[in-house]
């Protein structure tokens, strides 16, 4: 799930709309950050994915919003 979400957030973040390489190690950090600050704040492991999907989520709606408009 985490790669795929690298993938998804990185298409999103360039706005290109397809996944790239830079913008997939750029998704991989983000999720890296998000996952690390959770265990900092002792997030039990089942919340963690749910976070996770919530920011996998919004990543898809950034990028279907953007080639909508």
């Amino acid at each position: 799930m985490d790669a795929v979400a690298a993938a998804f957030i990185g298409s999103s973040v360039l706005g290109a709309g397809k996944p790239n390489a830079f913008g997939t190690f750029v998704g991989a950090v983000l999720i890296g950050i998000l996952q690390n600050g959770l265990i900092m704040m002792s997030v039990p492991y089942y919340a963690m994915d749910i976070v996770k999907g919530t920011v996998l989520a919004l990543a898809l709606a950034v990028t279907y919003y953007k080639q909508k408009h």
